[in-house]
């Protein structure tokens, strides 16, 4: 027996926060991809047409939506801190190591040795 079809009701705020979420670049896809869902969710999609569209399976886009329904909007699109051991490198040393690939990067495709 198929599910039945349901749509949740986001507010003007929460829907114009889903949608900034959408066009930011620098947050991790998977966030965009929940903003998506919640969106689309909102506008009545089943949820086998979510996860057709995003390519994730029906399991993740319900998962998400029930996340939205008895939590709300952060924690059904942002990841909840983890507990464990703590990172050993700071996003300080992450960027320069970053910095330092592309800039050997570059010169390596003009042909120079560094």
């Amino acid at each position: 027996m198929p599910a039945l079809p349901y749509s949740i009701t986001v507010s003007d705020e929460e829907r114009a926060c889903l949608k900034s979420l959408i066009k930011t670049r620098t947050i991790q896809a998977q966030a965009v991809d929940r903003a998506r869902m919640l969106l689309w969710k909102s506008e009545a999609k089943t949820d086998k047409a979510i996860a057709d569209g995003l390519g994730i399976s029906v399991n993740t886009v319900r998962r998400c939506i029930d996340r939205y329904l008895n939590s709300g909007i952060n924690l059904a699109v942002f990841d909840d801190e983890r507990s464990g051991r703590p990172a050993e490198i700071t996003n300080d040393a992450k960027r320069e190591t970053i910095f330092e690939s592309r800039i050997v990067s570059n010169t390596r495709r003009l042909g120079r040795r560094g």
